[in-house]
């Protein structure tokens, strides 16, 4: 372990070296933000995840010190990853913070689509419409089409366009459930799905129809606009 980091700091010409003297040795924020990574990925191996996620986090405000765009982004990610399970809401904050890093130091999609893949994970669990955003930004970094992308991307791509939607048997049950649906043709309109939503006061989840979706995408638009 302490060879590997006397290694990593020369290739990062980190002058400071990582001296042992039996058991005490000198530290750098670089080789106690190693270190604090090192750990969390012990203590998930344990499923210890709360624990991992302060070390997570603890290598993330370390690494800031340098600063080190790659581990400032791995530690947010990590501490995201291993802890949306048991506290979404912990997870939805630190993806915020991850998603803020990325967009400051990275453009190369192929070098940032598992740290995106994370926030679109935690904001589906979270029914954050914000998804739609992420979605957005990924799609058109991927314009030359390099990078796979699973397909769950493409079912939150906004369309503030849109006043009409194909009728799916998804979207004709969803509506059922609320109100009778009588069309002669196989659509139905913006302003009909959004008298459906306020009259029955339907909150935005990540798991419906994509018209419904994209319509609550619409509004949380139109009132982001009036605030600014």
């Amino acid at each position: 372990m302490l060879p590997g980091l006397n290694l990593f700091n020369k290739s990062h010409n980190i002058t400071d070296n990582f001296k042992v003297y039996s058991v005490n040795y000198t530290e750098n924020d670089l080789d106690r933000a190693i270190l604090s990574y090192s750990k969390a990925r012990d203590l998930i191996k344990k499923e210890e995840y709360s624990e991992a996620y302060k070390n997570f986090i603890e290598g993330f405000f370390l690494s800031k010190k340098f600063p080190h765009p790659t581990m400032i982004c791995n530690g947010l990610n990590g501490a995201a990853w291993w802890i949306r399970k048991t506290d979404k809401k912990k997870a939805l904050i630190t993806t915020d913070l991850l998603e803020y890093y990325i967009g400051y130091y990275f453009e190369d999609l192929s070098k940032i689509y598992n740290w995106f893949d994370t926030v679109f994970e935690v904001k589906k669990s979270n029914n954050d419409i914000t998804i739609f955003d992420i979605s957005n930004i990924v799609i058109k970094l991927n314009k030359l089409n390099r990078v796979k992308i699973k397909k769950q991307f493409f079912h939150f791509i906004p369309d503030i366009s849109s006043s009409t939607y194909n009728i799916t048997n998804e979207l004709k049950n969803y509506i059922l459930k609320y109100a009778d649906l009588r069309v002669k043709k196989e659509i139905i309109n913006s302003r009909s799905i959004l008298k459906i939503i306020n009259s029955k006061k339907i909150n935005y989840t990540s798991i419906k129809p994509y018209a419904i979706k994209n319509e609550f995408y619409k509004l949380h638009q139109k009132n982001y606009l009036i605030i600014q």
